[in-house]
């Protein structure tokens, strides 16, 4: 999975971190770092997808957006989050149980920014393009405006990469696994399919107003 490859290249967290990852429906990412004993959350609106426990590993079956504000995920308690290939899909009815709302990708978000603790780490992946598509109820494609307005919000970007998650049409990559894309030409790219994807390593920084 190109997602969690990009993941892995910029994860750098302490054993004692607590994680959560938003949109755990495969679980291989919660899977490997709880092998590798970190301190695992995840959730989904998915039943569980693997078999047995696992130590370090705890996973909520649920809409994140409704759990983070029944106080589930308590404010500024986590270390760092996670969700790859996920996000874009919030509020979309992609699944079911999924409510319908334009905006829930933003709300989820805030969601993220409110339960991480201040100087906490986010890392995000979601298609990107030249155009914002709402593609029905599948997905999303964020360009350099709504990425910023949608997804970023008050988050600091350390760290971003455009890659390649799945076949793009004439789109040129620089090599690498998964393969880079420069960020003009991520800019460029006017194909309605969510094969390119931006991956972001953001801080929440000091608390908002």
């Amino acid at each position: 999975d190109n997602d969690v490859l990009m993941l892995f290249r910029y994860f750098r967290q302490n054993k004692d971190d607590l994680i959560l990852e938003v949109g755990n429906n495969q679980e291989y990412a919660c899977h490997i770092l709880a092998d590798y004993g970190h301190k695992v959350i995840g959730v989904d609106l998915m039943s569980f997808f693997h078999e047995g426990h696992l130590l370090n590993y705890h996973r909520f079956r649920g809409d994140f957006c409704k759990l983070a504000s029944e106080g589930i995920f308590e404010k500024d308690s986590l270390d760092a989050i996670f969700s790859t290939s996920a996000i874009e899909h919030f509020g979309l009815k992609t699944y079911p149980g999924c409510p319908g709302n334009d905006c829930y990708d933003e709300i989820a978000m805030a969601h993220i920014w409110n339960v991480l603790k201040p100087g906490g780490i986010c890392y995000i992946t979601v298609p990107y393009g030249k155009n914002f598509v709402v593609h029905g109820n599948d997905w999303r494609i964020y360009n350099r405006e709504t990425l910023r307005e949608r997804i970023i919000q008050d988050f600091q970007v350390e760290n971003w990469a455009f890659f390649k998650s799945d076949v793009c049409p004439g789109l040129p990559d620089v090599g690498g696994k998964p393969p880079i894309v420069a960020e003009g030409d991520a800019d460029g790219f006017d194909l309605e399919c969510p094969h390119l994807t931006v991956f972001l390593k953001m801080r929440k920084g000091c608390p908002r107003a």
